[in-house]
């Protein structure tokens, strides 16, 4: 059964933020592998070259990690269908 309410934000958000809230900081947060994750091998080329465009960038700012591989790969994907 879901919890009622709002999701609590990541801790690096809330420091980003300045901590608004000024509440303590979870310092126990899981916190996901610092390795970049493979091009998906669904990707064809042209997703394959902005995947390796953007992927260091976004691992560079702390945005990419394993659990993002899907997102990042439906991105890359639609890319392909804005081009027309």
């Amino acid at each position: 059964m879901a919890k009622p309410g709002t999701k609590p934000k990541p801790t690096a958000l809330k420091v980003l933020e300045g901590n608004p809230g000024k509440r303590p900081l979870n310092e126990n947060e899981p916190k996901p592998e610092p390795k970049a994750p493979v091009c998906p091998k669904w990707l064809d080329n042209y997703a394959h070259k902005v995947w390796e465009r953007l992927a260091p960038v976004l691992k560079q700012m702390g945005l990419l990690s394993f659990r993002r591989i899907e997102q990042l790969g439906n991105f890359t994907h639609r890319r392909i269908d804005a081009r027309g």
